[in-house]
């Protein structure tokens, strides 16, 4: 029997289009899966909007100003109202739900926050996210986690559910809660560095201006650079009062939704690094968003959570970016931006 630990935020979330205007239904590359396409063979109306990709796959052909074809005026899809959500392609039909596998009988699926609305559900959830299991799939698009072939899927989900504890331990503030992650796996031969603010500071600017292409100059970085180190103590504490809850949130889906420390190939060191330079990152656009737009909104964090999502879950080059950082800092130097 197929069993798939989720939290509760997964499996009450309900899909409107009209609470987000359909975001996730306009500039994004549909991609369609081979038994839907074989369905859309039958639907002139739809097939008419299909197109291949250098790589030989089927992907629906956006409007001009970017919209799915087939998105009615009431932010509802015209396939599905037309011939039910078995019509849908595998990854309409899946998002915002990401499912892993991790063995033939046992799936790990979580949120992610590229939608507004499932962010706003898993953000700003008061009390501690409860994990449920259930019987079955509710997806048909699931993915299977390379890191983890030579391990069982209790050795994964025990693991992770050790860095969640730690995530979740009250008795810290979030950032000493990354720190203790960090330090669960950085080895007893670690040796800290005094913690330098400017160090910080350099190394998060590089890697915002890598991931979004900024393109700052050398002079940019240093303007920057001094306008984050006068006003990001009281930003970063503002922050902590307005959205403590959100934050942690966040990392724990983050955490939970890529089974880490077996996110990525690589040591279990290597995934941290990597985990926590995502958070950090984050942090750090929250930050800036401060210095351009004080006080930051609700709807400003979740758009600032939704960018950076975008960016670390879709972006090729942002995920290389990331991945090579954490692969090439040593864990004293990592230290730093923590």
């Amino acid at each position: 029997m197929i069993k798939c630990v989720m939290p509760e935020t997964a499996q009450k979330f309900k899909c409107d289009g009209r609470l987000c205007e359909s975001r996730c239904c306009r500039d994004w590359k549909i991609v369609v899966d081979g038994e839907t396409g074989e369905k859309y063979k039958n639907l002139p109306e739809v097939s008419g909007h299909l197109d291949k990709d250098d790589n030989g796959r089927t992907f629906i052909k956006l409007a001009e100003n970017g919209d799915c074809p087939f998105l009615g005026k009431n932010f509802l899809c015209n396939i599905q109202k037309k011939c039910g959500e078995d019509f849908l392609t595998d990854v309409c039909q899946s998002y915002p739900r990401i499912t892993f596998k991790l063995s033939e009988n046992f799936y790990v699926q979580a949120l992610t926050l590229t939608c507004p609305v499932a962010a706003d559900l898993v953000l700003f959830k008061e009390e501690p996210v409860q994990f449920v299991e259930v019987s079955g799939l509710n997806t048909r698009l699931t993915l299977k986690k390379v890191a983890t072939e030579n391990l069982t899927a209790e050795q994964i989900f025990d693991e992770n559910k050790i860095g969640i504890k730690i995530l979740r331990d009250k008795n810290f503030p979030l950032s000493e809660r990354m720190m203790n992650l960090f330090l669960n796996y950085a080895g007893k031969d670690f040796v800290q560095k005094k913690f330098n603010p400017g160090k910080q500071a350099e190394i998060m600017i590089e890697l915002f201006d890598k991931i979004y292409d900024s393109g700052f100059d050398s002079g940019k970085k240093a303007e920057i650079k001094n306008i984050y180190l006068y006003m990001q103590p009281k930003l970063y504490k503002e922050l902590q009062k307005n959205f403590a809850g959100a934050l942690e949130n966040y990392a724990v889906n983050n955490f939970f939704m890529r089974s880490y420390p077996h996110a990525f190939t690589g040591n279990k060191l290597h995934n941290i690094k990597i985990f926590v330079t995502e958070f950090k990152i984050l942090e750090f656009t929250l930050i800036i968003k401060s210095i351009a737009k004080f006080p930051v909104t609700k709807e400003d964090f979740i758009e600032t959570v939704y960018s950076v999502a975008d960016k670390l879950d879709h972006s090729r080059r942002a995920i290389d970016v990331v991945l090579k950082f954490a692969e090439n800092i040593s864990p004293e130097d990592f230290s730093q931006i923590i």
